[in-house]
C-alpha cells in the first residue's frame, strides 16, 4: 500500500469509509456524553492546537464551478479512512488552513488488485481502532467490544484473533483490556443508559 501525503481542495467532497464510520461511532459511544461534549466544543475552538495524521482514500474526481463560476476545475473526493478513533477529531477542520493535520492518501501498490487493496485498507483500519481502543481512558470499553462484534465485515473479528490468539468473545476482549467479563457487560448496561 503506497502513501502519499496530499493537500485537500476546499471544493472536494469528503466521506467516510463505512468500516471507518462504523468503528467511530462505537468508539465515541466509549467516552461518557459530558467528555465528549466539552471536548468537541474545546475542538471546534482550537483544532489549530491539535496535531493529527488522518488517511484517506481517493474516490472520483467531480468537476466543480471555480468561485466567480466561469471555469470548471476538476477535483478528487477523498473518502477518511484512518487516524479518527479519537474524541479531538474534527472533520470540519481537515480543509481548513490552520489546521495542523497532515493528511495521508493510501493508493494501491503498482500491480496490486483492487480487491487486495481494499482488504489492506480494511486491516489498516482496524489496526486504527484498535490501537485507538488500547491507549484510550475509556470509562465504556465495552461499546467497542460491541461495536466491533456487531459489524457485518469479519475482519474485525479475524483481526482480534490474529492480535491475541483468542477468538473475540466477551471474555477474550476483557481480558485483553485488564478486565473482567462481568465489569464489560457492566460498562455496557451503564452505557446504554446515557443517552448516546
Amino acid at each position: 500500500m503506497k502513501k502519499s501525503i496530499i493537500a485537500i481542495s476546499q471544493m472536494s467532497q469528503i466521506s467516510w469509509h463505512p468500516l471507518t464510520e462504523k468503528l467511530y461511532q462505537s468508539f465515541i459511544h466509549c467516552y461518557d456524553n459530558d467528555y465528549i461534549k466539552k471536548l468537541s466544543e474545546i475542538g471546534e475552538r482550537q483544532y489549530p492546537l491539535i496535531p493529527q495524521t488522518i488517511y484517506f482514500t481517493a474516490l472520483d474526481k467531480s468537476q466543480k464551478k471555480s468561485k466567480k463560476g466561469s471555469v470548471n476545475t476538476e477535483v478528487r473526493n477523498y473518502q477518511i479512512v484512518a487516524g479518527v478513533f479519537n474524541p479531538w477529531f474534527v472533520q470540519n477542520s481537515i480543509k481548513h488552513k490552520k489546521s495542523q493535520k497532515t493528511l495521508i492518501a493510501l493508493s494501491p501498490e503498482n500491480g496490486e488488485s483492487l480487491q487486495d487493496f481494499e482488504q489492506k485498507v480494511a486491516k489498516f483500519i482496524v489496526g486504527d481502532f484498535f490501537n485507538a481502543v488500547s491507549s484510550a481512558n475509556m470509562p465504556y470499553l465495552a461499546a467497542s467490544f460491541f461495536g466491533l462484534n456487531n459489524i457485518d465485515d469479519e475482519l474485525g473479528k479475524h483481526f482480534f484473533m490474529d492480535l491475541t490468539d483468542e477468538k473475540l468473545i466477551a471474555e477474550n476482549y476483557a481480558n485483553a483490556f485488564g478486565i473482567t467479563r462481568d465489569a464489560l457487560y457492566k460498562q455496557y448496561e451503564k452505557s446504554k443508559g446515557e443517552n448516546f
